[in-house]
C-alpha cells in the first residue's frame, strides 16, 4: 500500500496545538485521556481527506463534545463502517462526498 501511495505518514507534532487546546478543553479528565490516546485519527483526518472510519462510537462521541470548543474539529466526517444505518459500503462506492449527517459537529 505504500508503494503505491495510498498511506499518508503524517508527523507525530503535526497538530500539537489542537492537542494542547484539547487537553485544556472542558472535556472530563477520562475523555481527556481516551482523546489522547485517540488524537492520531484526528491528526490522520486533518492531514488529509478530514475523513475517519471507525467503530469506536465512544470516541466519536467524545470528539464531538470536544467539536463545540476545538473549531478545527467541526468540519471533520466520521462514519463507523458497522453501523448498518450509515451505509458506509455505498457512501463510499459514491464517492464518499461530505453529508451533513456524516460531520462529527452536528450543529
Amino acid at each position: 500500500m505504500t508503494s503505491r501511495r495510498l498511506i499518508c505518514m503524517v508527523s507525530d507534532g503535526t497538530h500539537r496545538k489542537l492537542r494542547n487546546v484539547l487537553i485544556r478543553s472542558d472535556l472530563t479528565q477520562a475523555q481527556r485521556k481516551a482523546a489522547q490516546k485517540d488524537f492520531h485519527l484526528i491528526s490522520a483526518a486533518l492531514s488529509t481527506d478530514q475523513t475517519i472510519l471507525s467503530n469506536d462510537n465512544e470516541a466519536r462521541k467524545i470528539f464531538a463534545l470536544a467539536a463545540t470548543e476545538v473549531v478545527q474539529f467541526q468540519k471533520l466526517i466520521w462514519v463507523n463502517p458497522c453501523n448498518d444505518h450509515e451505509q458506509c459500503i455505498q457512501w463510499l462506492v459514491k464517492g464518499a462526498k461530505p453529508e451533513q449527517q456524516r460531520f462529527l459537529f452536528q450543529d
